[in-house]
């Protein structure tokens, strides 16, 4: 896989973040509801036949009031012999944000033919950043089978007038297989993610704050408080959001509605734990026989997100004006 010969400037704005703890996000992808829940490792060549042969998952959610449907078509893996379907999940979502942190922290993003804009790394480097960052313990062989997944595993998006599939990594390429995981290996970014870094379309948010949380519904909720309250302030308004709409645009999936409730108010308690949020108001909607039919939060930045909000909105700033960030 050979890049391109010339480098972009965006490639250059896009490894410029204010410090090692960030990274960059993009608000579609990002925050559209591609992450479920994962098949397990089989052990002793046993697999559920709840996992041999999983569905197509369809999940329709607003983005900016526009409907958009995301079909998610699981990973077929060989596992030990057996045929098994994965869900891109909790696993790979951190695995996927360590490579982008690889690609600016380590400014190893590059351009291929396409253009694709992916990563160049090792398997033990990339397990070394989740080690040292994320609360999880993956093996090499974990994280070789999380790669696996997000390149087997395909991400149709219909938003707008437009349609867009492809695997959350479309290619991967390893120059050789050691048992030590330092064989050098590249791997592309999403399509939305290279139009994203092209068209210099990202937000700078805490890559440590992000992997310290170990709930795929806090970490989404951090993701769209990023991208959604840009204008966080002590003071100022707090940001309203529905249980309906978390339900809805999250992709979390409850059979009973007490137990999605309960799952949102976990997630709070988290994002007050990663000094996110410093309060939740709840204003509980109910209608006949006290019968919860939704919950509206009014939730209240802390004085740290407000801090890198502002940071995040004087780098976005200097991006569009064509100007390195400068470093903080």
């Amino acid at each position: 896989m050979p890049p391109v010969s010339s480098r972009p400037a965006q490639l250059s704005l896009f490894e410029h973040v204010a410090s090692r703890d960030h990274t960059n996000s993009f608000a579609l992808y990002d925050i559209m509801p591609k992450w479920t829940a994962n098949a397990p490792t089989t052990r002793r060549n046993h697999v559920s036949e709840t996992y041999k042969y999983r569905p197509i998952l369809r999940r329709v959610f607003i983005y900016d009031k526009i409907e958009g449907t995301l079909t998610i078509t699981p990973a077929r893996l060989d596992n030990n012999g057996i045929s098994v379907d994965y869900y891109p999940g909790a696993r790979e979502e951190l695995v996927e944000a360590a490579l982008r942190k690889i690609a600016i922290a380590q400014r190893r993003t590059t351009l291929f033919e396409g253009p694709a804009v992916g990563v160049r790394f090792t398997l033990s480097h990339l397990r070394r950043e989740l080690r040292r960052e994320s609360k999880d313990r993956y093996s090499l062989r974990q994280v070789h089978q999380a790669l696996q997944i997000m390149h087997h595993c395909n991400i149709c998006l219909t938003y707008d007038d437009k349609t867009i599939s492809a695997p959350i990594l479309p290619v991967i390429a390893i120059r050789q297989a050691q048992s030590d995981g330092e064989c050098e290996t590249y791997a592309t970014f999403h399509p939305l993610v290279t139009r994203g870094i092209l068209d210099t379309q990202w937000r700078q948010i805490n890559h440590c704050t992000l992997l310290l949380i170990d709930d795929c519904l806090a970490r989404w909720l951090f993701k769209r408080l990023v991208h959604k309250f840009t204008q966080a302030s002590l003071f100022g308004d707090p940001y309203n959001i529905s249980a309906t709409r978390i339900i809805r645009d999250s992709g979390v999936s409850y059979t009973r509605q007490r137990d999605a409730l309960a799952a949102i108010h976990a997630a709070f308690e988290r994002l007050k734990q990663a000094r996110v949020i410093s309060k939740v108001q709840i204003n509980r909607m109910t209608g006949q026989r006290g019968k919860i039919e939704d919950e509206i939060y009014k939730i209240f930045p802390t004085t740290e997100f407000v801090r890198e909000q502002k940071c995040a909105n004087a780098l976005a700033r200097e991006v569009r004006e064509g100007r390195g960030p400068s470093r903080r």
